[in-house]
């Protein structure tokens, strides 16, 4: 891609941008880069001379941006409520965010962003080291999990009292603890694993714990994938997680250039899972030239080695297929949850 400007945002406004530096300075292997270079050439060669600018949570979405590291363009944050407020602001070409909680807040506030491609889907998981299996749940045991609207706890919730029989436990006075994300549930387990019975974690977070735990000789079992549970308990249905939205102003004003945007990350979401050893050494470099790498991707490179490798895909990343339902994936989650359709206005028209 080329030369972009630096998004800046003050507060959690995320307001405007100014002048920049290029999309990568890393310089990845002629046998990775061979893979990686004919369809963002293609793309790119194209695209008209404009800079797309976007903002992203750390974690999971950044592995879609692997090679854009040194992109000052590109402004990722731990904090997700500072990736939300771009909705509202309305100063950015893309933004990076939960796929189902971005489509209710377009809905709800009127945002001008359309959903463009799925990054995305849960990697959500239920585990514990005191009990090994779901039919070992007693009412009252306790329960960590996070963000208790997120689609994580959302699924938790409906298989618990839906399907495994544990009853509701969304109500007041329900043995649950609410995090306000995953990695306090992190710091919990690693400090003291049997403070609750059972916990929500996501990747990598559960691959993280469980390395920490084996260290100690302890065992975290997985009692539940809920991707798995769901999927049995609504005909095959996905939990989403990160999309990427466009600004519709801004893709009318500048299609091109942001269509070619939008297939560069195709093709990195596509190298990530069928070869990401490209991935790999792209994050490999920028760690070897930059001490940030975890406050700006969230995780290691020997965490993609470990959870992408032989096609494990456990980052659960999302293919795109030409001609692929966009409403698809939300709209079989909120009809289980008893939630509204999302109209197709606000997906990208292709």
């Amino acid at each position: 891609m080329n030369a972009k400007p630096l998004v800046l945002f003050a507060s959690a406004a995320l307001l405007a941008s100014c002048g920049g530096a290029p999309s990568s300075g890393l310089s990845i292997s002629e046998s990775s880069q061979a893979s990686l270079e004919p369809s963002i050439e293609s793309s790119a060669a194209s695209a008209e001379e404009y800079d797309v600018s976007w903002v992203s949570p750390t974690g999971i979405p950044t592995l879609a941006f692997f090679d854009q590291g040194e992109n000052e363009n590109w402004v990722s944050y731990a904090d997700a409520t500072k990736v939300a407020a771009g909705f509202a602001t309305d100063n950015v070409d893309a933004i990076v965010f939960d796929g189902y909680a971005g489509l209710n807040n377009i809905r709800a506030n009127k945002r001008n962003y359309v959903l463009a491609r799925w990054i995305s889907g849960g990697t959500f998981y239920l585990v514990s080291t005191k009990h090994a299996e779901l039919s070992e749940y007693v009412a009252g045991q306790t329960v960590e999990a996070f963000v208790k609207t997120g689609n994580a706890s959302q699924a938790f919730l409906n298989l618990a009292k839906n399907v495994w029989n544990w009853g509701d436990l969304s109500g007041e006075g329900a043995p649950v603890t609410w995090e306000s994300g995953v990695a306090a549930v992190k710091n919990t387990l690693e400090k003291n694993d049997e403070a609750f019975d059972w916990y929500v974690v996501a990747q990598p977070v559960l691959f993280a714990v469980t390395n920490a735990l084996k260290q100690l000789g302890k065992t975290l079992n997985v009692v539940a994938d809920l991707q798995a549970e769901w999927a049995k308990a609504y005909d095959g249905a996905t939990i989403p997680a990160a999309a990427l939205f466009v600004n519709k102003t801004r893709y009318a004003q500048h299609k091109d250039a942001i269509d070619a945007f939008i297939e560069e990350t195709e093709d990195r979401i596509d190298n990530a899972i069928n070869t990401p050893s490209v991935a790999v050494e792209a994050l490999t470099q920028y760690a070897s030239a930059h001490d940030d790498i975890a406050s700006r991707f969230g995780f290691q490179p020997a965490v993609v080695n470990a959870l992408q490798k032989d096609g494990a895909n456990q980052f659960g990343l999302v293919e795109y297929e030409e001609g692929m339902d966009l409403s698809a994936i939300p709209n079989s989650f909120a009809e289980a949850l008893g939630g509204q359709a999302f109209d197709s206005t606000l997906f990208l028209a292709e």
